[in-house]
């Protein structure tokens, strides 16, 4: 594109279209897939890490070669080497390659002193004097072709931004390689917490550089080592060994597990659990305390132990991706080792949490080879009542080859349990243990179809038929199917309609079955020869994952077959407007109205509005005219379908029917939230001659799509203005309803000029309106009443206030209780919120005793640098 004419070459980029970064998922699949090219096999973490190190980009991707042992950052260098190159041979106007590689050079080393990762144009201007123009020049030119850089206009300057924060990490490391290398690199960058992966990659620089620095790295900036470990994972050359010696010197070192240090640390240990390396068991051995990282890490490098800890941490009901990403990690590296290991944990380890915890790993596994162990850690030590979860859930994913002989046993002990707690404190019950984590974790994971089918004919006895039909509805498996329509019974605790939620994509969080399960659901109520009642709930199970390719089938389903009220109701759900013919005559013949007016809120058709017009007048001859109706569940869909409609004809619609209507809180609610002036006047009207405006203005926060998810379209801006007349007739819990819903769509100045007024002082206090609620609020988490520091925190954000509020609010607060537990709490809040000049703050010469208060402020200050370079 450089060698089009100028012109040509600024209309061309004009309209040019320039691709982002991959989304993460993205970018995992494309590294698996190049993986699988060349017949590697790669982990979802390691596939997800790499393409995070290539910064997502479509091009270094595509760049890098899996089946080599080349680091992300040489993927990189080599990128912008051939970019460099490609310009200078394109551009005519005297500028070199030198010259590229010098101009981006200087920039890099001068963003490191000044520390500015995304300078305007002007500074360049002004850090590049005179003599220095060339450099300025071949930046221009870089910027022009958007290759590594570009200018992105803001407000009267220029950013200049990076292709990606990839890009410019490697020339900020490749800057300070070769202040390494030449020595005149200065302390403040090396020691600068914020450029440790930089100084990291840095050291292992095919540059000549001095073991010398290695030392100065370990106390400068110790965490730099670590990054480098990560990089090189095995020592290969003796530059290796010299980082190895300097991690060993910092970890014996007591001052290194001083107060002082503890957020480096963490982040330490941060860096191990991003490690594969053998040497990574042996220095978490010197770890004083096991935390969380320390486990991650332990585990990712094959220690079954810390995953059995792990796994005692992190349920296995938990929705948790990255806790399935290690455990595919750690198992796809050291399989053999974790198998054998745990296997002899489950044969030893007495009753007990980290007992559990090997369970819950063995599940997770799902592995027959552990069967034994299982039956074995059953049979031969006694075995707590809160075993019991973990026992059924590793016996049920390993216990494919004989689930009868592993299962029963276990299945005995359950059916004992008392159906309900007796007590506060006593072990679960004999249903809670189907309701919570093993059926979580199960229909997540699933099982094999011979335990599938083991408990299917287990459910056949009384005790556990009920429990065990619970515990697995939410398994999409087509067996699992089958026996839910054939054995929903009277005899079972849970109503069938509870067995279906999970798969009903028109509810919450409601999933789709897949193709083998709808399958078989199909076949079952296409088959005339099944009962009825069976068909019946075949096509109310499958109805919930239909889609509008199924109208076909479900339009043949004829008004005599008993299939066709469950058919008129999936064809409404799926917005079929033919659907309406059906749904007149399910009126006509008496059926609910105000159940089959729910399923109208999914379709859209002149037919349906012409109905809807003619219940609203029907219930005008029906409906008293007194103040504050309470509303009926018909009325509640029917003001629901009308805030759905365009606003255009939903106006209409209230103008015919106001009379009757305006007696009602819900159609009120309706009514303002279509919000054209029409529909406004109409309140006002209402308002203006009702007795008590609050008892007709109830309940909007419900009704206004505030308070459940998927109920009702949510307010937007143009619905919360028409409320401002009424603000002050709103009950507090509905004014609170409206400011959490202003504060989770971002409307924070609309709140803060309306709302925030009229918010009760109790709501004041418990959400931090006023600093004095604040103060109290951090006097609570210092002596532990109640709340987090990090939840304090949250708030700011949450409610739109600037981190500057949350600063000063914590200084003041500080200056007037000056103790040492209070400068740990105002500490996280600068340390999250605040810039680096304000350690200052935290800087108090009264709080005791002093070398305490020192620490939290070393401690501190290497927190906030390490979050920011500001």
């Amino acid at each position: 594109m450089d060698r089009l004419p100028d012109q040509f070459r600024e209309r061309l980029q004009s309209r040019a279209l320039y691709g982002g970064p991959y989304k993460p998922e993205e970018g995992c699949a494309a590294i698996q897939r190049r993986a699988y090219e060349v017949g590697i096999a790669l982990s979802p973490m390691q596939a997800a890490e790499m393409a995070s190190s290539l910064g997502q980009d479509p091009l270094l991707i595509a760049l890098h070669e899996p089946d080599k042992a080349v680091r992300s950052d040489a993927v990189i260098s080599r990128f912008i080497t051939r970019s460099l190159q490609r310009t200078a041979a394109s551009v005519e106007d005297g500028l070199g390659l030198s010259n590229f590689k010098d101009a981006l050079s200087r920039l890099a080393n001068v963003m490191l002193e000044q520390r500015v990762l995304s300078p305007r144009w002007s500074d360049l201007q002004r850090w590049f004097p005179d003599d220095n123009k060339m450099a300025l020049q071949a930046l221009g030119r870089l910027a022009s072709r958007r290759e590594l850089i570009r200018r992105d206009p803001q407000g009267d300057d220029d950013i200049l931004a990076f292709r990606h924060d990839r890009v410019r990490d490697q020339l900020l490391s490749e800057a300070i390689a070769s202040g390494l290398q030449t020595g005149t690199l200065s302390h403040s960058v090396l020691a600068e917490p914020f450029y440790a992966e930089l100084v990291g990659t840095a050291l292992l620089a095919d540059r000549n550089i001095g073991h010398s620095w290695v030392t100065q790295v370990r106390e400068a900036n110790p965490l730099a080592l670590f990054h480098a470990l990560k990089l090189f994972r095995e020592p290969s050359v003796e530059l290796h060994q010299a980082i190895l010696a300097e991690i060993e010197v910092w970890l014996v070192d007591p001052v290194t597990f001083d107060q002082r240090n503890s957020h480096l640390l963490w982040a330490v240990q941060q860096k191990l659990a991003e490690t594969d390396s053998p040497l990574v068991l042996q220095l978490t051995k010197r770890m004083r305390q096991k935390s969380w990282p320390v486990v991650q890490a332990r585990f990712r490098n094959g220690d079954a132990q810390a995953g059995a800890l792990f796994c005692t941490m992190v349920g296995p009901g938990s929705k948790a991706e990255w806790r399935d990403q290690l455990i595919d990690h750690a198992t796809a590296h050291y399989g053999a080792r974790i198998i054998t290991d745990l296997d002899q944990m489950l044969r030893t380890l007495p009753p007990g949490e980290q007992r559990i915890g090997a369970l819950n790993l063995a599940g997770h596994l799902g592995m027959p080879v552990f069967a034994a162990s299982i039956a074995n850690a059953w049979t031969t030590n006694t075995h707590l009542p809160e075993e019991l979860s973990a026992f059924i859930w590793a016996a049920a994913r390993c216990g494919s080859n004989d689930p009868a002989s592993l299962l029963e046993p276990i299945c005995t002990a359950w059916a004992a349990l008392p159906e309900e707690r007796n007590t506060k404190g006593a072990p679960e019950s004999r249903y809670e243990i189907a309701e919570t984590e093993v059926q979580w974790a199960m229909a997540r994971e699933g099982l094999p179809s011979t335990v599938i089918h083991y408990f299917i004919t287990r459910a056949e006895l009384e005790d556990l038929a009920s429990p065990i039909t619970y515990m697995l509805h939410g398994l999409d498996h087509p067996d699992v199917m089958e026996f839910l329509v054939r054995s929903a019974t009277a005899r079972l605790r849970y109503d069938f309609s509870t067995l279906c939620e999970p798969w009903d994509v028109h509810r919450r969080r409601g999933r789709k079955l897949g193709p083998a399960s709808l399958a078989r659901l199909r076949d079952i109520w296409l088959d005339v020869n099944q009962e009825v009642d069976v068909r019946c709930r075949s096509i109310c199970l499958w109805g919930g994952s239909a889609e509008v390719a199924d109208l076909d089938t479900l339009r043949k389903i004829e008004p005599t077959s008993p299939l066709y009220k469950d058919a008129i109701r999936i064809r409404m759900l799926l917005g079929d407007p033919d659907s309406h013919t059906g749904f007149q005559a399910m009126l006509a013949a008496g059926q609910r109205r105000s159940y089959w007016w729910q399923f109208a809120r999914h379709v859209c058709s002149p037919d349906f509005l012409r109905s809807l017009d003619a219940e609203l007048a029907r219930r005008g001859q029906e409906t008293t005219r007194e103040w504050y109706q309470e509303g009926s569940g018909l009325d509640n869909f029917l003001s629901e379908i009308i805030q759905r409609l365009p606003s255009s004809e939903a106006e209409v619609l209230l103008d015919r029917h106001w009379e009757h209507l305006r007696f009602s809180y819900l159609f009120t609610a309706a009514a303002l939230f279509v919000s054209t002036p029409l529909t406004c006047q109409l309140v006002a009207q209402s308002i203006s001659k009702c007795p008590e405006p609050r008892q007709l203005l109830r309940f909007l926060g419900g009704h206004y799509g505030l308070v459940w998810e998927g109920h009702g379209p949510r307010a937007a801006l143009k619905q919360l203005e028409s409320l401002t007349p009424y603000l002050e007739h709103l009950g507090e819990v509905d004014i609170l309803q409206l400011w959490t819903h202003c504060n989770r769509m971002g409307f924070h100045a609309w709140r803060q000029k309306h709302l925030d007024q009229y918010v009760s002082t109790k709501y004041r206090i418990r959400h931090g309106l006023d600093d004095d609620a604040l103060s109290k609020g951090l006097d609570d988490i210092v002596a532990k009443r109640h709340g987090y520091i990090h939840h304090w925190i949250e708030q700011f954000e949450e409610r739109g206030d600037s981190p500057r509020r949350a600063v000063m609010v914590v200084t003041a607060w500080l200056r007037g209780r000056q103790t040492l537990e209070a400068l740990k709490v105002a500490a996280e809040v600068i340390v999250s919120l605040g810039a680096r000049a304000d350690l200052g703050l935290l800087d108090l010469k009264a709080i005791e005793p002093a070398d305490a208060a020192a620490k939290v402020l070393a401690d501190s200050c290497f927190a906030l640098f390490r979050r920011s370079l500001q």
